[in-house]
């Protein structure tokens, strides 16, 4: 018989090869062992063997100007001999109880295999996406903008980020990154801010002295280069900022650049179509309540719609439900007509936005009044949930 409970320290040795020859990589695991040190793994034991594992992981997520508190689901590993007998659903379904015990609105991860993980509620919602370009293209990148009288007169200018300037920068980060859906807010006990500086280029634009952009990148091993972060608010401090990545054109002819904006890059690139989706990531809703609460929602807009939520494993979400939007905030009640019937997997793709109600009902994830369900399209609607962070 297959038990859930925390992973013994006894074992976490057992857990980090597991966890190494299922994704592959090298090194010492310390990473491993440090969230083992803070309880944050559930695992699976067969009488006294480990036969899987799982890492809950304490985040916040910001949505459109609000950031809630969520459990990034990662580490999900299975010993071979014990696949195939119920393992991963036995965690997942124990980590739903635990996540909402601990207080977590939702649950994002990156699947290896998304079937397993839409088999206990979670559903592809949201994207790390990232653009492949020649470098030479942007050391020539100068700032366009079409709107007459917009340029800056200040001069931008670069210099490597120093210790002191890791506020500075996090602070650049939350601006780009909060009114967006899906972004970490890089807080709490598993972000360590000066990490940054162990890249191997972090350099902070300013004008007028003061802090307007930023760029992070590593160099790797390989004949490219890699930017994890790219900020900035307006095309000259942009444009000096992807100068400088162009610099390293002799030696890295390619450059692939996250983007904390998936629809920026198009905007601005000469080439077509510079983005690609390096990965998806999939949510689930925890705590449907705290999750509708807590987020930001669109000023003007005043609605409400009637769900019926369907969600066998989370019992304490199903039923009807009252959603009332007005003057940004959201409240979801008991009650209500049960207009729109919807699984929990279509309403945690609908709660950052990534999916329509067409896809949802296309999907057998949706179905009900079509006046209804436009209006949860009005409520939900938004730029493509990104993040630019993986876990």
């Amino acid at each position: 018989m297959i038990e859930i409970r925390p992973l013994d320290p006894g074992d976490v040795d057992v857990a980090w090869r597991q966890n190494r020859t299922a994704f592959g990589g090298s090194g010492s695991g310390q990473w491993f062992r440090t969230r083992a040190e803070l309880g944050l793994f559930l695992a699976a034991y067969d009488g006294a063997k480990l036969v899987g594992v799982t890492g809950l992981h304490p985040y916040r997520q910001w949505y459109a100007g609000r950031d809630l508190p969520i459990t990034g689901l990662a580490s999900v590993t299975v010993a071979p001999h014990a696949r195939g007998r119920g393992v991963a659903r036995a965690m997942l379904t124990a980590s739903l109880e635990k996540m909402a015990l601990d207080g977590a609105a939702v649950s994002v991860l990156y699947p290896s295999t998304p079937p397993v993980y839409r088999a206990v509620g979670w559903e592809i919602a949201g994207v790390l996406a990232s653009a492949e370009l020649p470098t030479n293209a942007l050391a020539q990148v100068r700032p366009v903008s079409a709107l007459p009288g917009a340029e800056r007169s200040e001069p931008v200018t670069l210099r490597p980020v120093e210790k002191s300037d890791l506020d500075a920068v996090h602070a650049l980060y939350t601006v780009a990154a909060r009114r967006a859906v899906g972004p970490l807010t890089r807080t709490g006990p598993l972000f360590d801010v000066t990490r940054i500086l162990e890249l191997d280029g972090v350099l902070l634009a300013e004008r007028g002295g003061e802090p307007a952009g930023y760029v992070s990148y590593s160099r790797g091993g390989g004949t490219g280069l890699t930017v994890h972060d790219l900020v900035g608010g307006d095309p000259q401090v942009l444009a000096a900022l992807l100068r400088a990545v162009g610099s390293w054109q002799t030696v890295a002819p390619t450059v692939a650049i996250r983007a904390m904006d998936p629809a920026l890059l198009p905007l601005v690139s000469p080439f077509k179509p510079p983005v690609s989706w390096e990965d998806l990531w999939m949510v689930r809703l925890i705590d449907v309540q705290k999750a509708v609460i807590g987020r930001g929602w669109p000023a003007g807009v005043q609605l409400g719609a009637d769900l019926e939520l369907i969600d066998p494993d989370a019992p304490w979400h199903a039923g009807s439900w009252r959603l009332e939007i007005a003057d940004g905030s959201g409240t979801l009640e008991r009650g209500g007509t049960g207009a729109v019937r919807i699984h929990v997997r279509g309403l945690s793709a609908l709660f950052t936005g990534f999916a329509s109600t067409t896809a949802l009902r296309a999907a057998g994830l949706l179905d009900g009044e079509p006046a209804a369900a436009a209006r949860l399209d009005t409520a939900f609607a938004g730029q493509m949930p990104w993040m630019v962070d993986s876990f």
